[in-house]
């Protein structure tokens, strides 16, 4: 009979997980700056914590249904997701002669906190957890308990928490990653201004590729049904309210401005599209003043929860972000991301690895076919 690593490692041991055999390559799909030894060391521990993932029993750990959701979600592609973490280390550590244990990282954005896992299973010696919704932090400081992996510390806010910790520990960080949250964050200048001014790195990573046809076409149907129809779903999250972002807007302005008229109404509420509340009353306060309606984006889709102004996969083209990032001080890189080549369906697999070579040898008309992309920023 064969044992797959999974079965191996929970009957034998994990002293055995370094033996060549055993051991998942989860390299293989991309390029990389890390140096061997880094790289090593980073495919030594997603091996590992690809097992004790598997392992784990999420429906016993008391954990908000969001996260449990979220986590099976994760396992059903972990392949990738290791892939994925191991490509956000390698380019926030590529240095010839790395010293996790004196390093600092820190996730952003951080969600369960599979970045934050793999960062500990790699021995870095300082892991730092940052997420706006203090839910999440509590779940992955939960799931991180069970595996013997917790982040060193986990904050809840956003870039200003994160640069009052560094200041305040005399621990800024070698390194910021994020995957899937640059393209959520609402006012992307400021949070960038925040960032140079700690002086850290930025790895950021977001599937949100408008260069990608099939990507563009997905994304504007998830923002219109967001801004029609409700953002209710699968990934609905506890207090999420399932009204769609026009009748929310609507409602917050019948309320501040009970004098004007409902065609007001409707007018001021289709020309505040992607507007937290905040900047939409001080557009409607100018419209009371003057009398004219001044349209926030040109973008046709585009738009953000008016109540706490997360963006639903906010697109913006390489050229929009390479110029916030350097209005921010930042010396900025477009990186090409890669494509899953562990789907069930090994017809899927061939497809996928053949665009993994096309994304190789494409230089940077790749976007046009990125699954998605990472921008590495320097403070300048």
């Amino acid at each position: 009979m064969t044992l797959d690593l999974h079965t191996y490692a929970s009957t034998f041991g994990y002293r055995f997980m370094n033996h060549p055999m055993l051991q998942k390559d989860f390299f293989s799909s991309f390029t990389h700056p890390a140096s061997p030894a880094w790289k090593d060391a980073l495919n030594a521990a997603a091996n590992q914590l690809f097992v004790r993932l598997q392992q784990l029993d999420v429906n016993a750990l008391p954990i908000s249904e969001y996260s449990r959701r979220y986590f099976s979600d994760y396992l059903r592609r972990l392949h990738y997701g290791m892939e994925c973490g191991c490509y956000l280390l390698a380019h926030a550590f590529p240095e010839k002669e790395v010293r996790p244990e004196q390093l600092i990282l820190c996730d952003y954005g951080g969600g369960t906190g599979m970045l934050s896992l793999l960062a500990r299973a790699a021995g870095i010696g300082t892991v730092c957890y940052v997420d706006i919704v203090e839910d999440s932090g509590k779940d992955a400081r939960t799931l991180a308990a069970a595996l013997g992996l917790e982040a060193h510390e986990y904050l809840t806010g956003e870039a200003e928490v994160l640069r009052a910790w560094a200041e305040k520990n005399g621990k800024t960080p070698h390194a910021v990653i994020s995957r899937n949250v640059v393209e959520h964050i609402y006012d992307l200048k400021a949070h960038l201004q925040v960032m140079h001014r700690a002086g850290v790195k930025l790895v950021y990573a977001t599937t949100a590729n408008p260069a990608n046809l099939l990507t563009d076409v997905y994304t504007r149907r998830l923002q219109r049904k967001a801004e029609w129809q409700g953002h209710a779903g699968r990934w609905k999250k506890e207090g999420d309210i399932p009204k769609s972002f026009f009748e929310i807007r609507k409602e917050l302005l019948r309320e501040a401005y009970p004098g004007m008229s409902e065609r007001e109404v409707v007018t001021l509420g289709k020309a505040s599209r992607g507007l937290i509340k905040e900047d939409m009353f001080r557009m409607a306060d100018a419209y009371v003043q003057t009398g004219k309606v001044l349209a926030f984006t040109r973008h046709p889709t585009n738009t953000c929860n008016p109540l706490n102004g997360n963006r639903v996969e906010h697109l913006m083209e390489e050229e929009e972000y390479l110029s916030v990032y350097h209005a921010a001080g930042y010396e900025c890189t477009l990186v090409l991301g890669f494509y899953d080549t562990h789907y069930g369906n090994s017809m899927i697999n061939r497809f996928t690895f053949l665009l993994n070579v096309l994304l190789r040898n494409r230089g940077s008309r790749g976007k046009y076919l990125a699954p998605f992309v990472t921008f590495v920023a320097h403070p300048g």
